[in-house]
């Protein structure tokens, strides 16, 4: 996400803590998701609490979107 970001301020000339703060303030949980996010839902729908799961478009983005 770091690139993201990075291009993005780039992009518009704006500082990259200032992007990263607008990101921030449209995300619920106020902190950006992390790889081990990404992962630990993979591990949920991969183990059998995961196994009713089917069919489905999962966000896993602190409600960004």
């Amino acid at each position: 996400m770091d690139g993201v970001i990075s291009a993005r301020a780039k992009m518009e000339g704006v500082d990259e803590d200032a992007m990263r703060e607008d990101y921030l303030k449209h995300i619920s949980l106020h902190r950006m998701v992390s790889a081990d996010d990404i992962a630990l839902m993979c591990l949920f729908l991969c183990s059998p609490a995961g196994q009713n799961v089917s069919g489905q478009a999962i966000s896993v983005d602190g409600n960004y979107s």
